[in-house]
């Protein structure tokens, strides 16, 4: 009987340290379920984070609005394309406006793409200090710019 009891007790030790907590001292609990004060309960919260950029399209970087964002940046069609993937633009039309509201304004142009990475272009200039009856007249300046310059382009 004893060594069935001490088989039994060694087993049910096993048991026991398999169900340790997965991530150690202060680590994961095992529990799969999201913290209540989660900002994944709150979608509100995740901004801009939660969409995933667009990719940019050999159409776009043959239009009209390409050319004029390299006379406007003074980059090149590599570098361009790299600020464009480091930048908060969820696509292409955004990152375009963004980048021809901001030098309409006389804003930094990083600071703008910047700012797209957690919030719209309308918060962003906001946040950058332009009056706020002045934001939607440049952005509607800025894509009426982009939807130009691609007919001509």
């Amino acid at each position: 009987m004893k060594p069935f009891v001490l088989v039994l007790v060694l087993v049910s030790s096993l048991a026991a340290f398999g169900q340790a907590r997965v991530g150690g001292i202060g680590g994961n609990t095992g529990d799969k379920r999201v913290d209540p004060g989660s900002v994944y309960d709150r979608p509100e919260e995740l901004g801009r984070v939660a969409q995933a950029q667009q990719p940019l399209k050999p159409k776009d970087m043959q239009s009209g609005s390409f050319k004029k964002l390299q006379e406007i940046t003074g980059l090149k069609p590599e570098q361009l394309k790299m600020m464009y993937t480091a930048s908060g633009a969820k696509e292409y039309k955004e990152f375009a406006t963004s980048i021809m509201a901001a030098k309409s304004l006389g804003l930094d142009i990083q600071k703008v793409l910047d700012g797209l990475k957690k919030d719209s272009l309308n918060g962003t200039l906001k946040k950058l200090g332009v009056e706020k009856d002045k934001i939607k007249p440049e952005i509607k300046k800025a894509e009426q710019e982009f939807k130009d310059t691609n007919k001509a382009g």
